[in-house]
């Protein structure tokens, strides 16, 4: 139970860099970022807690330990003041009413006003041609191909998530290029129907393989995704719509979504060209986070990133994680992502 003051304006406010692979889905992991897995399929709840502005004042950094940090030190967690456990691993903070030189501090009311909604992330969703050709065999009924089936053991974890986001790693860029899997994908328009039945709600096609397919390709693939039912993150025909800040609602609580990813297999957009890769550059997303925060109750900061095949996050990580939610890196990251 947390204390919160009567009549208190709710804002909710978090950040969750979206890194972890939460759900498997049966799918190969070739040239990916990070590539993790969940010890069970249960959905995970979050609750989110009353703050009276967009400042994380209940998370204190070590600056000194992160000074003598090096790669192979162990993980540095942040330490919370303020805070309580409980049987749901809740996190409690007392909130400080506001106050001016002649207005003393009020009383605080037990009062309950929590919003309770889960959050699915799932991917790296990846179609082999294998996998293709296998979606082709088990088509019937005048299908052409049938991907349902592959998505079978977690349709129902994927529908009782309040909210469910997929990577969609290998693009649909239209029947006008061949359908190909290793190293440059072209998949089925099927496997993207597929994950709309299954209930996926956000798709996010910032990764490595958004330009498999060149400029016209990574067009196709955003024009296929604007129809579905589903909110697109990741992909931008222009530098406006790079800008305009994606936000999704669900129970009253809004949630405003970033994505970015590490690099695209060095394919570039060909010059001239007006549409923008969202590679990671810490300048430019502590600009979005900053533009981001007062549009949405939440932010979602999705990114696409690390090293393959290993399961620590790396040193340039950390550092930028920091500076999206907020803390000025303490030491300079060895790894630098340059715009292309």
């Amino acid at each position: 139970m947390k204390n919160f003051f009567k009549n208190q304006f709710i804002n909710f406010t978090a950040i969750f860099v979206l890194t972890a692979v939460l759900l498997v889905v049966p799918s190969g992991f070739s040239g990916c970022g990070i590539i993790l897995g969940a010890d069970s399929g249960d959905v995970e709840s979050l609750t989110f807690a009353s703050q009276n502005n967009y400042e994380r004042n209940d998370i204190l950094v070590d600056a000194d330990n992160y000074a003598n940090y090096t790669e192979t030190s162990p993980p540095i967690v942040p330490q919370a003041i303020n805070e309580t456990e409980s049987d749901e691993t809740e996190t409690s903070v007392d909130i400080p009413a506001p106050t001016t030189e002649n207005t003393p501090p009020q009383p605080t009311q037990n009062k309950e006003e929590t919003v309770r909604i889960s959050f699915l992330a799932a991917g790296d969703n990846i179609m082999h041609l294998n996998m293709i050709n296998d979606a082709q065999e088990r088509a019937k009924d005048g299908e052409k191909f049938n991907f349902k089936d592959m998505y079978r053991d977690i349709a129902d974890i994927v529908k009782a998530a309040d909210i469910s986001l997929v990577n969609v790693e290998t693009p649909i860029a239209g029947d006008e290029f061949a359908y190909d899997g290793y190293p440059m994908f072209n998949t089925p328009k099927e496997n993207g129907f597929a994950l709309v039945d299954i209930g996926f709600d956000i798709i996010t096609i910032a990764n490595n393989h958004m330009l498999d397919k060149w400029e016209k390709g990574y067009m196709n693939h955003i024009e296929f995704w604007e129809k579905q039912p589903v909110l697109l993150i990741g992909g931008f025909k222009d530098q406006e719509d790079f800008e305009n800040i994606r936000i999704y609602s669900k129970n009253g609580v809004s949630i405003a979504f970033l994505s970015y990813t590490y690099g695209t297999n060095g394919m570039f957009l060909p010059v001239g060209s007006k549409m923008v890769i969202p590679l990671i550059d810490a300048a430019t997303i502590e600009r979005q986070v900053k533009a981001a925060r007062p549009l949405a109750d939440l932010l979602f900061v999705v990114m696409h990133w690390g090293d393959e095949d290993r399961f620590e996050a790396n040193l340039s990580q950390r550092s930028l994680a920091q500076t999206m939610v907020g803390f000025k890196p303490v030491f300079i990251s060895p790894v630098h992502y340059d715009k292309q």
